[in-house]
């Protein structure tokens, strides 16, 4: 009898829906059927800006849900999920907790993509690194690091995303080399949240053969996780184009195994499923 191949999810993926990403559902579906994905979840950005409007975001949030569920009703031989990345690095709790309670999502990703700087909303990725001097840079940073803490602390999220995604820019685009061991202390905080708290780590392989050719986080900060005492990991590509779906999942899992990891995790109705590697 031939064996089962391994169960394969990618539980990290933007469509069209998202702001920076013009893939439609049809060709997330196309790839994982290809790439021989099992299940895949479709999570567009949530980032709730100051000005935002809670009515205005809950309106637009329930459009969007509403057309991946249509487009994804015809589609059986891929489990397709619905979730959200809600961006907490403009902190509003309460209108986060609305969105959160709107709508049955399967999960709730937490990740921060910017920042209130120095009384500006500032996006990660388009402050230039390259100019700002050292003091300005720490000074980012460790706003950066307290909004993941605030998320990983006070939100009701199931998964910490792309813990050290500042990286990519910092050492990636501007080449800066930044030791990760500067942020230890705050990085342990969000680890030792996660952990009591039972929200797992996302190895998010977006970064992968670009200029910061790294998993985020990377294999010593996911090493300090699991002598911590973290076990529970997502799988995400935070796929923006189809042809990046599942990328590197094969040498992730590899990793794991050798640490003494054999079991990841989606979520389904916001419950744990768990499944080995």
């Amino acid at each position: 009898m031939e064996e089962r191949k391994a169960f394969m999810a990618d539980t990290h993926i933007h469509s069209a829906y998202s702001h920076d990403s013009d893939c439609p559902v049809s060709a997330i579906y196309a790839a994982a059927r290809e790439k021989n994905m099992d299940l895949v979840c479709i999570t567009d950005h949530c980032d709730l800006y100051p000005e935002h409007q809670p009515q205005e975001i809950l309106a637009y949030r329930a459009q969007v849900y509403e057309g991946v569920s249509k487009a994804i009703r015809d589609y059986t031989d891929v489990e397709i999920l619905i979730g959200v990345e809600l961006g907490g690095g403009f902190i509003r709790p309460e209108l986060a907790q609305q969105v959160i309670d709107a709508l049955p999502y399967d999960v709730i990703i937490g990740s921060v993509h910017g920042i209130m700087f120095r009384g500006e909303r500032t996006s990660t990725s388009k402050l230039d690194f390259g100019k700002v001097d050292e003091e300005t840079m720490l000074e980012y940073l460790n706003g950066y690091m307290d909004a993941s803490i605030y998320i990983a602390e006070k939100l009701d999220v199931d998964v910490m995303a792309h813990l050290t995604y500042i990286l990519r820019y910092i050492n990636g685009k501007y080449g800066k080399n930044l030791d990760w061991h500067i942020l230890e202390e705050k990085i342990r905080r969000v680890l030792q949240a996660i952990i009591q708290r039972g929200i797992a780590l996302e190895i998010n392989t977006s970064c992968v053969d670009s200029a910061y050719d790294e998993w985020l986080p990377d294999r010593e900060v996911l090493e300090l996780y699991i002598q911590m005492g973290g076990r529970l990991f997502t799988l995400g590509s935070d796929a923006h184009k189809s042809d990046r779906i599942g990328t590197d999942f094969a040498r992730v899992k590899a990793y794991l195994r050798q640490k003494g990891i054999d079991t990841l995790v989606y979520y389904k109705q916001r419950r744990p499923r768990f499944y080995k590697i």
